[in-house]
């Protein structure tokens, strides 16, 4: 005669509501998951999150990026020097001039020290008349004499 396998089990007593729980607890985790989706897609369709815009100038006045930066770039060669090497910094401010004003734009270095500029940058533009344009170029500058 062959050993058949003996079947056992065990009777465990458990309250009706637990039972519920333990069964049921993960469908009401993905209601849940999916109500809070829901929501927030609802959200964003009633109420969408706004951009920041910044507005600069005028309406309808329109920045020239080149400009700015030709007063820029002039500004800081006009500021930066050496006084033990005057001829370069009035020779750096020459292709600004033009020809119209005199090759270091007025620019009288003091007999000695060095001055650097840190940081520059435009902090008003305006335009008084019809094709002109002014800026207001702000920088700190280091050293000096």
């Amino acid at each position: 005669m062959t050993d058949a396998p003996v079947a056992r089990f065990r009777v465990v007593t458990v309250s009706l509501w637990r039972h519920r729980i333990a069964v049921e607890s993960r469908r009401y985790l993905v209601f849940a998951v999916a109500l809070a989706g829901i929501a927030a897609s609802l959200r964003y369709a009633i109420a969408p999150p706004g951009f920041r815009t910044r507005r600069v100038g005028r309406v309808g006045e329109t920045q020239d990026r080149p400009a700015e930066g030709f007063a820029l770039i002039f500004a800081r060669r006009y500021l930066q020097w050496r006084a033990s090497m005057p001829q370069p910094g009035a020779e750096s401010l020459a292709p600004f001039t033009a020809g119209v004003l005199e090759p270091a734009a007025g620019l009288v270095m003091p007999p000695r020290g060095v001055q650097r500029v840190q940081w520059s940058s435009v902090v008003e533009s305006r335009e008084p008349q019809p094709g002109y344009h002014v800026y207001t170029v702000g920088t700190q500058a280091q050293g000096g004499g």
